[in-house]
């Protein structure tokens, strides 16, 4: 096969510990720059999988994935019409990218290797607007926060925040907890519209559209001055109560 990534795991609970050992001394003979899973079991993998479909409501510390699938099946299932929407499949690689962690999609194929047409628009409707932001998904950081709010989730990249706002609210206002630094401007990204920033105590208070803008989940992009400071013991909620 030539050098390999990864090598996922998915064996039986009961293995002993001299069994997880022998496997993983069997790939590191052949591929020595390989990584191994939690699930070979017995604490001796390299980085962690969570369980099926699973995205943590906080943060996780160390090397993890979530493991997702494009409706509920782990192989190519005629009946299961359950599909992701392109949305829900955006979303979810937001939130796994926010909680510090990396998202393995599984996609089932038929028996000739032909991905279903469902999903394979669903997946390039996700692609898409995964590539219209790529800044906020790709080498960018977990949230600060250490956990999603009602509205949607952050990311970051250095002197940014990406807000993707997953439930646009009525109201035109997005409240921020805890944010310690003024904000140097705040825009919606990729349209000319601009966002207007006033701080009231430990609340950064984000004046939005009331209008939600024509992307699948629109994101805000806010740059602030300096070295990043936030209270994140205030991020029990997006709103005030």
């Amino acid at each position: 096969y030539g050098p390999l990534a990864v090598m996922w795991f998915d064996t039986p609970g009961k293995m002993t510990r001299e069994h997880s050992l022998s496997l993983v001394n069997l790939v590191r003979e052949h591929q020595p720059q390989c990584l191994i899973n939690s699930r070979i079991g017995n604490g001796v993998g390299d980085y962690s999988s969570l369980g099926d479909m699973e995205i943590p409501a906080h943060n996780e510390s160390g090397l993890w994935e979530c493991v997702d699938t494009t409706n509920n099946s782990w192989s190519y299932a005629w009946y299961d019409k359950n599909w992701k929407s392109s949305r829900q499949i955006a979303q979810n690689v937001v939130s796994v990218v926010a909680r510090g962690g990396t998202y393995m999609l599984n996609v089932g194929p038929r028996g000739d290797g032909t991905i279903p047409e469902v999903a394979q628009k669903n997946l390039l409707g996700a692609g898409k607007w995964i590539k219209e932001n790529a800044a906020t998904i790709y080498g960018a950081g977990e949230s600060p926060w250490q956990n999603a709010f009602s509205w949607g989730d952050v990311t970051t990249q250095k002197g940014k925040l990406y807000l993707h706002v997953y439930e646009w609210p009525e109201n035109g206002i997005l409240y921020l907890p805890g944010l310690k630094n003024s904000v140097a401007s705040a825009k919606v990204l990729n349209s000319e519209i601009e966002v207007k920033a006033l701080k009231s105590g430990d609340w950064t208070i984000l004046s939005i559209p009331r209008v939600k803008p024509q992307s699948m989940i629109p994101v805000i992009e806010l740059t602030y001055n300096g070295k990043l400071a936030l209270d994140s013991t205030l991020a029990f909620d997006g709103q005030t109560t």
